[in-house]
């Protein structure tokens, strides 16, 4: 397994809330707090911010150069709008008001985001790297096939895959997801995972959550809570730190210096093999139920028993 190069990465999506925008007082309070945080987390070694035009509605692109230092490295997505890639989705262009928005002369590292039309997509990618635009590629929510076609791609013009992300939590069982991992870690590509903490339903946190999704999470939240009582740790760091010690660079949303300083705890600690193994076994009882705006885990009524035997 490769040495992990990056520990975490600073998701913005939560960035552009509702509070942002209602009111000149809003912005600015909004403003205030995550540059405090992102201030902090500098100096903590948290270097790298991931966003896209599509996050915080749309918003979360224009906050990000106010709230942010030189010395913070940008993580950007390419989403096509079409599965074909028509002349609206224009990658170059993307990239560039990407920049602009941004007020940087590079992205750190730009993600295609999308299989469809790929040798296409990444020979932009090739182009606008060469231009000295974008320091690293690399390629998001993707069948393992079509990993493997764009590091073909990049390999044939001498250029790494510098990384891979996908959704991945502690919940995860998806076989090729795991391959995917596996693959990444052989190969020694970053795998980076969103969702780290399932659109923070594994908080064990109740306020803006849906009853029905909260009540299905609640064999795997009590489960990372009683994991967490050996290392002082909430059920939200456990699910943070499983991914850390699996190798994988968590990509998890924050915007406060409580969530900040909750994640740079989690990344400090090594969780037992006992406890990475029960936690899989959790996951083994529950059925997860993949829908287009998030996720729902229906739990199997054998999970009590589990629990119970914990």
């Amino acid at each position: 397994m490769q040495a992990k190069v990056i520990h975490a990465v600073i998701g913005t999506n939560a960035w552009g809330t509702k509070t942002y925008g209602k009111t000149p007082k809003g912005k600015v309070k909004v403003i205030q707090t995550i540059s405090e945080m992102m201030e902090e987390a500098v100096k903590r070694n948290y270097l790298i911010i991931d966003t896209s035009q599509r996050f915080g509605l749309g918003r979360t692109n224009h906050i990000v150069p106010k709230v942010i230092s030189d010395s913070v490295m940008i993580s950007s997505h390419f989403i096509p709008l079409t599965k074909g890639g028509d002349e609206d989705d224009d990658l170059q262009q993307s990239l560039y008001e990407d920049l602009g928005d941004f007020k940087r002369d590079k992205i750190a590292i730009y993600w295609l985001r999308q299989s469809s039309n790929l040798t296409g997509y990444m020979n932009d990618m090739i182009i606008l790297y060469r231009q000295g635009l974008i320091r690293y590629i690399g390629v998001a929510n993707m069948k393992l096939e079509d990993v493997k076609k764009a590091k073909a791609i990049l390999d044939a013009e001498d250029i790494p895959l510098f990384g891979v992300m996908h959704q991945y939590s502690v919940m995860t069982k998806d076989e090729e997801v795991k391959q995917t991992v596996a693959w990444c870690h052989e190969n020694n590509i970053q795998f980076f995972a969103w969702g780290t903490l399932e659109n923070g339903l594994l908080t064990g946190k109740t306020k803006g959550i849906n009853k029905l999704e909260a009540k299905a999470y609640l064999p795997m939240i009590q489960t990372l809570r009683m994991i967490g009582r050996d290392y002082d740790l909430t059920p939200a760091q456990v699910a943070m730190a499983y991914i850390n010690c699996h190798g994988m660079v968590p990509v998890v949303g924050i915007w406060n210096m409580e969530e900040l300083i909750e994640l740079d705890d989690a990344m400090k600690v090594d969780l037992k093999a006992e406890d990475m193994a029960l936690i899989d076994k959790m996951a083994s009882y529950i059925n997860i139920v993949s829908l287009s705006n998030g996720l729902i885990t229906l739990a199997n009524r054998s999970v009590k028993k589990v629990i119970r035997n914990i």
